[in-house]
């Protein structure tokens, strides 16, 4: 899938349960957010002027609804 679907599921209602984390990487990464720490279980992401960005991830691999909500409130506003 690419950035433009991906960035499209994540914008649009409803929600998906679970995106995986490299989607939601992806996504970050594209709007200037770089991962300044990748735990075994959660990953920092940070960006110039805004504060960090603490994702969970599910198993390692996929991110929950409730933190893809706030990912997309962090790029609306």
């Amino acid at each position: 899938m690419g950035y433009k679907e991906i960035l499209g599921q994540l914008m649009e209602d409803p929600l998906p349960k679970e995106m995986s984390f490299d989607d939601v990487r992806l996504v970050l990464e594209r709007h200037g957010y770089t991962l300044a720490e990748n735990g075994s279980s959660h990953a920092v992401f940070r960006k110039k002027g805004c504060g960090s960005l603490t994702i969970p991830r599910r198993h390692g691999q996929s991110v929950k609804k409730v933190y893809l909500k706030k990912i997309r409130e962090r790029l609306e506003g």
